[in-house]
């Protein structure tokens, strides 16, 4: 499927009478240059520019983000440098303030296979005092095998150790305190190479658990909080892998149902979610025009209507 690039996204709010724009812009060569939402007055709700060397790599990223308009100390920036070794692997990255104050770093080292090899993250405050420091081990696979966190004064904070079979699958990985005490593990089962399952232990406890069909799409989940309470989601898909609908037991009753419908296109059309134990219920309904790229978007719950609309401007689509 072809990744379909915006120059533009309209949002408004019928409802409550707002409007949200955003633009994209690109470089020759297609890669994503800037991408910024407006509120209705002009002013920005947050951007992205970024910028690349002559290969293409991301060198620069800069984020703006600001959601009260004309209070710009509410505002949220930050800029990232990204440095390459003359393989083209990622060797440096930084992240500051808009004051040009570290926030972060990370470190890589690489094996002559190009694979990553070791990772040092440091994490700052704005006095430029260490938080916490991430040292990241990996496998000849390059994948992760092993991270110990350390505090400010070099004392470790957590472990998580990542274990492999013969055919390089995730089949087990443990948050471990310095004691040695596991307090959260994950299981994986796999079937014929494709994940079957994943159980979550808290200090030996199944917390949770997510199993998955021969398609690799999850079919049912469950999760145990600290008091006790036991949800358990069951979805069901069309032919297509379209959600066709979930349903959701609380201590093993049935709480809420969900039932999706499409197009012809395989949009989504419908979307009704019913609490079966209050009877309450919301209905979501899509309509497209022009090929999909406007889209009536309203939401009806409780009594109340709730509506959208979105146009979508397609790059080099007249």
């Amino acid at each position: 499927m072809v990744e379909q690039k915006y120059s533009r996204i309209t949002e408004k709010d019928i409802t409550r009478g707002k409007m949200l724009v955003t633009d994209f812009t690109y470089t020759e060569s297609g890669k994503l240059k800037n991408k910024t939402s407006r509120y209705e007055s002009g002013e920005v709700w947050f951007s992205k520019n970024y910028e690349y060397d002559d290969e293409g790599k991301l060198i620069f990223e800069e984020h703006y983000r600001n959601e009260y308009p004309g209070d710009e100390t509410k505002s949220i920036y930050s800029k990232f440098e990204y440095k390459y070794d003359n393989d083209g692997n990622l060797i440096d990255a930084i992240e500051r303030n808009r004051d040009g104050i570290m926030l972060s770093r990370s470190l890589n080292e690489y094996r002559s296979n190009g694979n990553m090899k070791l990772s040092r993250r440091t994490r700052y405050n704005i006095s430029g005092k260490v938080l916490n420091i991430n040292f990241i081990e990996f496998n000849e696979s390059g994948d992760i095998s092993y991270k110990r966190s350390f505090k400010p004064n070099g004392a470790v904070s957590n472990i998580f150790k990542y274990n492999y079979d013969s055919n390089g699958l995730l089949i087990s990985k443990a948050y471990i305190q310095p004691s040695g005490n596991v307090l959260q593990k994950y299981i994986y089962d796999y079937e014929n190479g494709n994940m079957k399952s994943e159980k979550v232990y808290v200090k030996n406890e199944l917390t949770g658990q997510k199993d998955f069909n021969e398609d690799k799409m999850l079919i049912k989940e469950m999760t145990k909080n600290t008091n006790g309470v036991i949800l358990v989601t069951e979805y069901e898909y069309y032919p297509n892998q379209k959600i066709k609908g979930k349903r959701t037991y609380k201590n093993y009753e049935l709480s809420q149902k969900e039932i999706y419908k499409y197009n012809d296109n395989f949009d989504i059309k419908e979307k009704t979610t019913l609490e079966t134990q209050s009877g309450a219920s919301t209905s979501e309904v899509y309509e497209y025009f022009d090929w999909g790229y406007t889209v009536d978007y309203v939401m009806k719950t409780g009594g109340k209507e709730y509506r959208k609309w979105y146009e979508y401007r397609i790059r080099n689509k007249q």
